[in-house]
């Protein structure tokens, strides 16, 4: 059985987060990351998220679709996707710097976690590389867009027309089967620190982990050791 907790950050317009349950302990779970002070990729992805996921639609269709249908669209949104059956098998696919972590809830080591790394030019030297490839113009951590208007720090997204030339739209996937006691956290870039390996930063919140602890604990455990504001969301879910 699944336990599945949510945390949506209060600030208005960027974030959000999506869960259905399409059958018997079956879910599709997604945190979105929008960006550009725009909420409008964020917000056709919600609409248009119940249809496809109640049709089992699979995921590389479901997020090929969306990236068809926003291609035009200025702003843009990083989107986080799993398919969490009841017999704990896990499909997972990312679109962006919104990371997702999965393991055991008393993991000892960094080993024993999975992840599917988050796609920018600060935290992924191989995107950073394939930007630069491609023509692109590195500023400290961000890509300068093709025109020389705007910068952005994620490499592949939905949406963000003026990068078109330079950001991909394919999302990486990750299979996984968690059994009693393994977890999957969905999570914007800012509950991760994206200027250490990705799964390093598991240790702030390695105890809340342990016991269960619900996303509004985790996010409070964090920011309070950080000073951050508040502005995350994310989806835990643990495996009984």
């Amino acid at each position: 059985m699944w336990q599945i907790s949510t945390y949506t950050a209060p600030r208005t317009g960027q974030d959000d987060i999506y869960i259905d349950q399409i059958g018997l302990d079956e879910y599709i779970v997604a945190v979105l990351q929008g960006h550009g002070q725009d909420r409008s990729v964020v917000e056709h992805t919600l609409k248009r998220l119940p249809a496809l996921t109640r049709a089992r639609t699979a995921l590389d269709t479901t997020i090929s679709v969306l990236a068809s249908e926003t291609q035009h669209f200025r702003a843009g949104a990083c989107i986080s996707m799993a398919h969490l059956t009841g017999e704990g098998q896990v499909h997972m696919a990312s679109l962006g710097d919104a990371p997702i972590l999965w393991g055991p809830t008393d993991f000892q080591s960094m080993r024993d976690m999975g992840c599917l790394a988050p796609h920018s030019v600060r935290a992924n030297t191989r995107e950073r590389t394939r930007i630069m490839l491609k023509g692109g113009v590195i500023r400290g951590d961000t890509m300068l867009s093709p025109c020389g208007t705007r910068t952005l720090a994620t490499t592949r997204s939905l949406g963000d027309c003026t990068f078109e030339q330079l950001i991909d739209r394919t999302p990486e996937y990750g299979e996984a089967h968690l059994s009693h006691s393994d977890f999957i956290l969905l999570c914007t870039s800012s509950f991760c620190d994206l200027r250490l390996p990705i799964t390093k930063t598991c240790i702030d919140w390695q105890s809340g982990i342990a016991q269960n602890a619900p996303a509004e604990s985790l996010v409070d455990t964090h920011r309070k050791r950080h000073g951050m504001r508040d502005d995350t969301s994310l989806i835990v879910a643990y495996r009984y």
